[in-house]
């Protein structure tokens, strides 16, 4: 077996619990009532469509896949000021 990396993108969903997609499979869109159904659907959707592609002979990847990045930037001390109160009121 080989182990590959894919990106997923979870979003809660009022009607759905969580929906999932994936940038590199846009046939990818599935869910799940728990983030880990989500997550455990995720993966078995994943393998059934590599195994539809190679059924049908087609690119596993798309080559046009699109990158997906973490772009870290610095922002002014007020943007992240929400974040710090909410760690200070739930943490110490």
């Amino acid at each position: 077996m080989v182990k590959k990396d894919f990106v997923i993108v979870i979003e809660k969903s009022e009607k759905y619990g969580y929906v999932v997609t994936c940038p590199e499979l846009p046939d990818l869109l599935t869910e799940g009532n728990t983030l880990q159904e989500a997550r455990d659907k995720a993966k078995t959707e994943i393998k059934h469509i590599l195994q539809l592609r190679k059924a049908n002979e087609e690119s596993l990847i798309p080559i046009n896949a699109p990158l997906v990045e973490i772009l870290e930037i610095e922002l002014p001390s007020y943007v992240c000021l929400a974040s710090s109160i909410s760690n200070e009121k739930g943490g110490k």
